[in-house]
């Protein structure tokens, strides 16, 4: 499986590769492989989206281990890492720029509506 999405929350890993679009074979296997690996709880993969969702045992397994063993069993080729503790501080400095660019593009284009509708009203009363 070439993993082309990871997305992680303590207890539960989700893993997507389009390759397992309806692929009941593949699906059947990883189903069958990631259920053998220690520490998982439950596996469910949708044929729909691709999506594999790992429940886990945290006390038993981590992430990483879980990534780390679906690779070398063949079930994924993770070439992005799992956030660090510095990545969520980065991703909510990256959502409130984000924020703010969107905040001030509306504030600007409401300003620039009512100078527009401004400037027109004057010049109609300039004209009659």
């Amino acid at each position: 499986m070439s993993t082309n999405y990871i997305h992680h929350v303590p207890g539960r890993l989700r893993v997507r590769d389009a390759r397992l679009k309806r692929n009941a074979d593949g699906i059947a296997a990883v189903q069958s492989l990631v259920s053998a690996i220690d520490g998982v709880l439950d596996v469910s993969v949708s044929t729909v989206t691709g999506s594999v969702v790992i429940t886990y045992d945290r006390d038993l397994t981590c992430p990483h281990a879980l990534l780390d063993e679906l690779k070398q069993r063949g079930c994924c080729n993770h070439t992005s890492a799992l956030p660090t503790a510095a990545a969520p501080k980065q991703a909510v400095s990256n959502a409130l720029s984000n924020a703010g660019n969107a905040m001030g593009k509306a504030v600007f284009g409401v300003m620039v509506e009512k100078l527009v509708e401004r400037s027109a009203m004057a010049l109609i009363g300039a004209l009659l």
